[in-house]
């Protein structure tokens, strides 16, 4: 939601002070299957007001991604369709490509 100021995401299952990573990771992973990718302004959004390293934060939010699609989301995949599917999977893929290789350049 946003109107004169930045886009803002309400959480409206729950309220209360909470991890918004998760918030954040769960929204995409939702809305993955149906071929919505969630803006990236949203996500530079939240990152930019966060106290903190702004490299962890995101590193942070591609684990929580790829940990809800890995171990939660699999008991869904029933419910959608095959292209829904294949859409959860490459999105799997590519946060695990991109998770292993920031990674990899930390230890590196």
């Amino acid at each position: 939601m946003h109107a004169t100021g930045p886009p803002v995401f309400c959480d409206w299952q729950s309220t209360g002070v909470g991890r918004a990573v998760s918030d954040l990771a769960f929204l995409s992973v939702r809305a993955t299957s149906s071929g919505v990718v969630v803006p990236s302004a949203l996500i530079h959004a939240y990152v930019d007001r966060r106290p903190g390293d702004h490299k962890l934060l995101e590193c942070a939010l591609v684990a929580e991604e790829l940990a809800v699609l890995v171990f939660l989301w699999p008991p869904y995949a029933a419910f959608n369709s095959p292209t829904g599917i294949a859409r959860v999977q490459s999105r799997a893929r590519e946060l695990a490509e991109l998770y292993l290789g920031e990674a990899a350049h930390e230890r590196g």
